[in-house]
């Protein structure tokens, strides 16, 4: 290649390098227009900005879902406050209902068994179904009402609490006849004074006795006597603290259950046995049971078990049964001297 060639070659590839700049600087300026013709300071403005509108709006959405979740948080909590408190008073509405019904069930309780603790055992029945109509006690089903005689439990046992004020009111009297002679036998305290007992274990009016009752020792005189009992009055200004109520006096009725309270012969214990009425002689005065006697007995008091009414004195022994004075016959006779009436 001549040197002329040469020469037009490397003008020709200056050339076509020139073209190709000035196309790449088009290019660039077309880019930079399209892009907002940002410059590098500019873009970099841009970018914090960018930088800061973010984090600004982070920081809005995160406090914003911290709000969310603190209103969620205090709504539950308020929902389960509501739903213990609601809990809370469900239940003592629940407790109160249950101790309503309990006491209920418990006065209607204690009303049927006041009303069946009478020896007339239809007079249990019209008893209970009198409870019924007025509303005291519930009979959904009926029962009550169909009732028959046959159908009422046997209160075969005396309570503990009537027994308990049987022998707290019943005591050994002790008695000397004039020929020096000992002799004991029961006795009941009627009244703070007075004491009823057997009259020939007491002997006549005016004769001295103790009794002891209570682990104290009473000095007593007889005051009155009527047939087969006596009455005796204690000579000290101290009082008897137990004695039986004479309200509770009626006659027995045959076949029901009672229970006598009597001296042990040689000690002072008061013990009690449970037996029947197998006998009634009511213009005699007098009737029969079948409880456990023994010496010193003689003056007991005999209680029915339905509704603790005094009865009768025990004074004697048949062949087959004990025999006991009719207290409703004589405690009138006596109730001037105790009570200061003639009731």
């Amino acid at each position: 290649m001549s040197k002329q060639e040469h020469l037009d070659t490397l003008e020709e590839r200056q050339f076509e390098l020139d073209a190709e700049i000035r196309r790449r600087e088009v290019a660039v300026k077309e880019s930079e227009r399209k892009s907002g013709w940002l410059t590098p300071a500019q873009a970099t403005v841009a970018g914090a900005l960018l930088a800061l509108t973010s984090g600004i709006v982070g920081a809005y959405i995160n406090a914003r879902s911290s709000q969310v979740i603190a209103s969620g948080n205090s709504l539950t909590s308020l929902q389960i406050e509501e739903l213990k408190a609601k809990g809370t008073l469900e239940l003592e509405k629940t407790r109160q209902t249950a101790t309503a019904e309990l006491e209920r069930k418990k006065f209607e309780t204690n009303l049927i068994l006041e009303a069946i603790r009478t020896p007339s055992r239809s007079d249990a029945i019209r008893n209970l179904k009198f409870f019924v109509s007025a509303g005291f006690v519930t009979d959904e089903h009926g029962k009550i009402a169909a009732l028959s005689e046959g159908s009422l439990p046997s209160i075969g046992q005396p309570s503990q609490q009537s027994i308990n004020r049987a022998v707290a009111a019943t005591g050994v009297l002790s008695t000397v006849d004039g020929e020096g002679q000992n002799s004991a036998c029961t006795g009941v305290a009627l009244s703070q004074q007075y004491i009823v007992s057997d009259g020939i274990c007491a002997g006549d009016v005016g004769s001295k006795a103790t009794f002891y009752t209570g682990k104290i020792l009473f000095h007593m005189t007889v005051a009155e006597r009527k047939g087969r009992l006596a009455l005796l009055k204690a000579d000290q200004s101290e009082a008897m603290l137990t004695y039986l109520e004479r309200s509770s006096v009626r006659e027995p009725l045959l076949s029901e259950r009672v229970y006598l309270a009597r001296a042990s012969f040689g000690s002072a214990e008061i013990v009690t046995s449970t037996c029947s009425v197998i006998g009634y002689q009511p213009d005699e005065g007098d009737f029969h049971h079948d409880c456990d006697t023994g010496p010193g007995s003689t003056g007991a008091v005999i209680i029915a078990v339905s509704d603790n009414s005094l009865l009768g004195i025990h004074y004697a022994r048949s062949e087959s049964s004990g025999v006991a004075r009719l207290l409703s016959t004589i405690l009138p006779e006596f109730s001037e001297t105790i009570y200061g009436t003639g009731r």
